[in-house]
């Protein structure tokens, strides 16, 4: 009863726009080029209001779910049973209509745990990109943590931290990158992250935003 209050809440705070269509949170998407999406739905409404019924909604879902794979076991019990053709074709079709319905079920399944998984309160915080982080990492400063670097010309040279070497053979040139001519290695700040570290990229952009 209070999901239901809820629900008629939102809906009587919807939008004034006759293509917009939600019929129980979370909506169903509609066929046409006129129909809102889900996210568009749960940015109209806000994903702390969208949250609760979500939620509930997955529960009546998963229910829905483990009906439908036990009506399929039972479909192949009484279909390993039959012996008569009519009755063995009865059975079958039957197979055919259950397995059909669990399907539509995952389906379902599938897209309220996307719903969910997006009005999760930790994906609302803020993250700062790939593109940003590189942009407010000095690329000179961070290698110097790692080697000393010398300016020499338009770039700045050093011994490379990735091999032991006398004579200094890795160039850093801030506006495109590093490169090492003795172990040929070399990329951007991230590229450069993944290599000392031994990580992958996500890793490397998660290092260095907690940097």
């Amino acid at each position: 009863m209070r999901y239901r209050q809820k629900e008629e809440t939102l809906l009587s705070q919807r939008p004034k726009n006759k293509n917009f269509y939600i019929k129980s949170m979370p909506c169903r998407r509609r066929k046409g080029n006129s129909s809102y999406t889900d996210r568009q739905a749960i940015d109209a409404f806000g994903k702390e209001a969208c949250r609760p019924l979500i939620r509930n909604a997955l529960r009546e879902q998963l229910d829905r779910t483990k009906k439908a794979e036990k009506w399929v076991k039972v479909a192949d019990v009484i279909r390993e049973k039959m012996t008569h053709p009519t009755a063995i074709s009865g059975a079958i079709g039957l197979q055919v209509q259950n397995r059909m319905r669990l399907a539509r079920e995952k389906k379902e399944l599938k897209r309220l745990l996307g719903l969910e998984y997006i009005t999760r309160p930790h994906i609302e915080c803020k993250r700062k990109d790939a593109s940003e982080i590189k942009e407010s990492v000095d690329l000179v400063e961070y290698i110097s943590q790692y080697t000393e670097l010398k300016p020499y010309g338009r770039n700045w040279r050093g011994l490379c931290p990735l091999h032991s070497e006398k004579s200094p053979s890795f160039y850093v040139r801030p506006d495109r990158g590093w490169h090492c001519f003795g172990c040929q290695e070399g990329g951007d700040l991230f590229t450069f992250v993944m290599k000392m570290n031994g990580c992958d990229f996500k890793e490397a952009v998660k290092k260095l935003s907690h940097d």
